[in-house]
């Protein structure tokens, strides 16, 4: 009776790390959501657009969506676009942080290219009752 117990507490335990994990894993999807929704508003995007996100790690996982790419833009020699390389989120405490580093991307030559980075968009998460929840924004630029 014993072993029964304490299999059915350890099910249980793997069930809600593994739910927080996945939790964890949707907040990439959904600050690039807001990022995308932020920039149509503020039309640096037009509808019809291609958001370009980098991974800045390969641990970050996100769904692939028609608007979204990630994978640098082909460009010619001169031209230029931007981009947003998204990081890792940290944890301070509480609160996870995810960012967005706002780059333009400058092809110089054929096999050149330069990252130009003016800023970030910064996605604020709190946590309460083991889910996490959106509540603010910031976006620095130079």
């Amino acid at each position: 009776m014993l072993k029964h117990f304490i299999y059915i507490i350890s099910l249980c335990f793997c069930i809600s790390a593994e739910a927080q994990r996945l939790n964890k894993e949707v907040l990439y999807d959904d600050a690039i959501c807001r990022l995308h929704k932020i920039l149509l508003q503020a039309s640096y995007l037009n509808t019809s657009d291609t958001l370009y996100i980098i991974l800045n790690d390969k641990s970050i996982k996100v769904k692939k969506v028609n608007i979204i790419s990630n994978d640098f833009p082909q460009l010619r020699v001169g031209e230029s676009r931007s981009i947003y390389i998204l990081d890792t989120m940290e944890s301070h405490g509480k609160k996870l942080c995810i960012h967005f580093n706002i780059c333009q991307l400058i092809q110089e030559s054929i096999s050149k290219r330069r990252i130009v980075s003016s800023g970030c968009f910064v996605f604020f998460y709190k946590v309460r009752k083991s889910k996490y929840y959106y509540y603010t924004y910031k976006d620095y630029g130079i």
